[in-house]
């Protein structure tokens, strides 16, 4: 094995098991059971340098140390990993995902995580100065800055997704888990919505249980994966009389979000997005501001759940379907203490209106 090898392991490892812990002097203190099996012995009280050549070790150390996390990828036997380190109190913990042989990543992770921060850096200042700007404008300048908001919402929504598909596609993804209400959070959803579909001409019916029905889920991510699912069905609208249902069914263990429309439908000889990833499968999604990463990135937070998406459908519509596992449980160091909901949306940013802003009327965006 050469130092710039990643540590090897075997596939269908759970997180823990592909994890390894060092000190602050670069020492394995802690290795994952798959991972010490992989390796084939057990590297506890060796130093990293063994494995990892020291320029990238001095490097991961520069990263952490300043409260980045270090990404970095390599190739073993013909498979693909990815690693992430974290940095510790005392030391670094580093993450190692085993990938299946597979095309080159579409998106690069540095460049998309430098090119995401350097967007939302811009947007922290332009966000909070159009909001002041706004006091001083009359209606119809209003109405102008509320244009500019969309696209500033929109350009949001863009880098954090394409962050997001590169971190997917490269096994980084990082998630957060905690119990979340999924009925309640349906709810949410769809009381805030009608509303605003209601303005476009488009009904939203719902069926979700008032019981309480929890899983572990990152609440974001989940948030995320069932509005691109609205936001989708909304662009595919009937030019009259649109309907959209959203709707949770719990059985068998299983939770079923399912978002069904009466739109242009599902063509399967067609559809590529899940598996040539970021195609539009439509030129009318071009003309809604899409990119394409939407469903890739449905269907990659779906399988960090333990879960799946499935969509179907035909000439009179699509329903599209988020599997989740009610029993589902992740790992201790993955979950967030008590009810804390982490965001990455910025104080007093409606994800509603960040994730729809493909499909929202500027209407919708004024202050």
């Amino acid at each position: 094995m050469t130092k710039d090898t990643i540590l090897h392991a075997s596939p269908g490892a759970q997180e823990g098991d592909m994890r390894l812990i060092c000190t602050a002097d670069g020492r394995i203190a802690a290795v994952g059971d798959r991972l010490r099996a992989g390796l084939g012995h057990d590297p506890t009280g060796r130093y990293l340098t063994e494995y990892l050549s020291e320029g990238l070790v001095r490097a991961m150390t520069e990263a952490v140390g300043k409260g980045v996390s270090f990404p970095f990828r390599g190739e073993y036997n013909g498979r693909s990993f990815s690693a992430e380190a974290f940095g510790l109190t005392d030391g670094v913990r580093i993450d190692i995902a085993v990938q299946e042989k597979q095309d080159s990543p579409f998106l690069n992770l540095n460049a998309s995580r430098y090119l995401a921060r350097e967007i939302n850096e811009d947007l922290a200042v332009m966000l909070p100065t159009l909001a002041a700007l706004e006091d001083t404008l009359d209606a119809d300048q209003s109405l102008r800055a509320a244009l500019l908001r969309r696209g500033l919402f929109r350009l949001m929504r863009l880098s954090r997704n394409m962050e997001d598909c590169a971190a997917a596609e490269n096994g980084a993804v990082v998630m957060l888990y905690s119990k979340v209400d999924l009925a309640g959070l349906c709810r949410e959803l769809s009381e805030q919505l009608a509303p605003m579909l209601a303005r476009m001409g488009i009904r939203l019916e719902t069926a979700i249980p008032q019981d309480k029905l929890e899983l572990w889920a990152d609440r974001e991510k989940l948030i995320r994966m069932i509005l691109n699912l609205i936001s989708n069905a909304v662009s595919a609208r009937p030019e009259s009389e649109g309907t959209i249902r959203l709707a949770l069914d719990q059985k068998d263990g299983q939770y079923t979000v399912t978002v069904t429309d009466n739109g242009r439908g599902f063509d399967p000889a067609a559809y590529k997005g899940l598996r040539h990833r970021f195609e539009q499968t439509d030129p009318r999604q071009a003309s809604d501001g899409g990119a394409g990463f939407g469903l890739a990135l449905v269907e990659a937070y779906a399988k960090r759940h333990r879960g799946a998406l499935m969509i179907t459908g035909n000439e009179g519509g699509t329903v599209a379907c988020i599997l989740l596992r009610a029993d589902w449980e992740p790992p201790e160091n993955e979950r967030l203490e008590l009810d804390t909901h982490f965001s990455r949306y910025g104080a007093g940013i409606d994800p509603v209106l960040v994730e729809l802003s493909t499909v929202l009327p500027k209407e919708e965006y004024r202050k």
